[in-house]
């Protein structure tokens, strides 16, 4: 029993099944989002973003004392 029409008309879902549906339009909502965001170019190749990290790291820190550099030698 999944789904019952009542004498009003309304219908009423298992909670099982109501469940499955919300999780299923939060992720279409996602997906939504995440093209918009495509679209929009707030998104970067993940290479782009992890050689920024490396330069970053690579770059002069001596004005950061809380960024060690204890990986060089």
């Amino acid at each position: 029993m999944s789904l019952q029409l009542c004498d009003n008309g309304m219908q009423f879902f298992e909670d099982k099944e109501y469940m499955g549906m919300e999780a299923i339009i939060e992720l279409l909502t996602y997906l939504a989002k995440a093209d918009e965001d495509v679209n929009c170019g707030r998104v970067a190749p993940m290479k782009d973003t992890f050689d920024n990290l490396r330069n970053l790291m690579q770059t002069d820190n001596s004005n950061r004392p809380w960024f060690s550099n204890r990986h060089e030698k």
